[in-house]
């Protein structure tokens, strides 16, 4: 159960940071409005004490999936913003020529 959890987990923020990579003249706000859905249910997962006991078979494998889940979730977080204010260097940068 815990690596069914783990690969679909890992696989919804794989296709969140691909349409992230499509998405460069959004601003963060609204990028994350629009694609919130693919993450979401892993989101908050990963941001709250939540326990979801009909998932994980003990409190153990819960407390593995959460970890994980807060790691990847941590980790594509950073590279939203990196790679916003990326898009917005890149448009000041314009805006002085």
């Amino acid at each position: 159960m815990l690596e069914t959890f783990l690969t679909d987990m890992n696989a919804c923020y794989d296709k969140a940071e691909i349409s992230l990579s499509q998405q460069p003249q959004n601003g963060l706000l609204s990028w994350l409005q629009e694609n919130s859905n693919m993450y979401s249910k892993y989101a908050m997962f990963a941001l709250t004490t939540v326990d979801s006991w009909d998932k994980f078979e003990n409190k153990e494998v819960l407390q593995k999936a959460h970890l994980e889940t807060y790691k990847r979730h941590t980790e594509f977080m950073n590279k939203v913003s990196l790679h916003f204010s990326r898009s917005s260097e890149s448009q000041n940068d314009e805006a002085l020529r």
